[in-house]
């Protein structure tokens, strides 16, 4: 992985054996021209073109896509190819931007999707605005995005996404100096709500404040990962609220929610929907609900036509 950090893996592992080896595989092979402040993403983009280069352009995300393609188009008087790239495209349509066929410059304005897990190999710049959109959660437990910068390996990883084949630039266009990143990303696991994880061991037997009051300082290296304290608590604050635990005890009512393999919140509305006998809607709410996908504007998913058997808010 481009972005793992072997050293918290060395220490995990470290009582096993004091001298586990990182190796590590270089996997450019051709140099790179790197410029680390960009003043005005236009002219850059018109110097860019000059030279016939074409040019990936990393954003937080799909708005941003959109408000830079329009500015682009307003401002750049050369014959000149914008595609957007980001998750919501299908596979299909993200594979047509691998290639370009028509051989005019091109402008991929992308978000991290490009960063994981394709190379566009006619790209010669890399632009990076050194930002991208990270999920979080409010004092309610209700999910948030948040515009943060970038890890160091992240802007390392998004930088070498079109230099497998040949030199290219790479452009840094964040406020933000290199050296204040962090140096890797938070785990996914460490920003996940942990209600359901919870709730798991409570049915298993886990007396979670007793085995936490024991260990006390080593109560976080039990995982691999530290939990995020906040998190804890809120997910506690949560399944308390909704009568999933009592007296520091799982309920019935809990265990029956662990039943779907789904959210806790949307396992709380199928438990109501069986309760108030209008399952088959909420099914539906639910499949869209956990598919974000699902919402954007570019699918037609007001095209859905689901049978109406009785009247209600679905």
């Amino acid at each position: 992985s481009a972005t793992l950090d072997p050293n918290i893996f060395q220490e995990y592992f470290r009582d096993i054996d004091s001298d586990i080896s990182v190796v590590r595989i270089p996997g450019r092979t051709y140099p790179v021209k790197d410029r680390m402040r960009t003043w005005d993403l236009v002219e850059d983009v018109r110097a860019c073109l000059k030279k016939k280069e074409n040019i990936i352009i990393f954003v937080p995300g799909k708005k941003e896509i959109l408000s830079i393609t329009s500015i682009l188009r307003k401002h750049i008087e050369d014959e000149v190819e914008i595609h957007g790239l980001h998750a919501e495209m299908t596979k299909w349509e993200q594979e047509v931007l691998l290639k370009n066929t028509t051989g005019k410059p091109r402008i991929i304005i992308a978000t991290n999707v490009a960063e994981e897990s394709i190379t566009i190999d006619y790209a010669t710049t890399v632009i990076d605005l050194g930002k991208h959109k990270v999920i979080s959660y409010d004092d309610h437990g209700f999910p948030i995005l948040e515009l943060q910068d970038i890890s160091d390996a992240n802007r390392k990883q998004r930088r070498g996404r079109v230099g497998r084949t040949h030199p290219w630039n790479a452009i840094w266009a964040s406020d933000t100096p290199i050296e204040e990143l962090d140096p890797y990303p938070d785990a996914p696991i460490e920003k996940e709500m942990l209600d359901r994880y919870i709730l798991i061991c409570l049915s298993d037997g886990i007396d979670i404040w007793k085995e936490r009051d024991t260990l006390e300082a080593e109560w976080k290296n039990m995982f691999f990962h530290d939990f995020d304290e906040r998190l804890f608590q809120i997910s506690m604050k949560k399944l308390d609220q909704i009568g999933a635990i009592s007296r520091w005890k799982i309920t019935d009512y809990g265990k029956n929610l662990l039943r779907f393999p789904v959210d806790i919140e949307h396992a709380a509305m199928l438990l109501e929907a069986i309760e108030q006998d209008c399952i088959d809607p909420i099914i539906h709410a639910i499949s869209i609900l956990g598919e974000k996908w699902f919402l954007s504007k570019e699918w037609k998913w007001k095209e859905l036509k689901i049978e109406k058997t009785h009247e209600g808010d679905i």
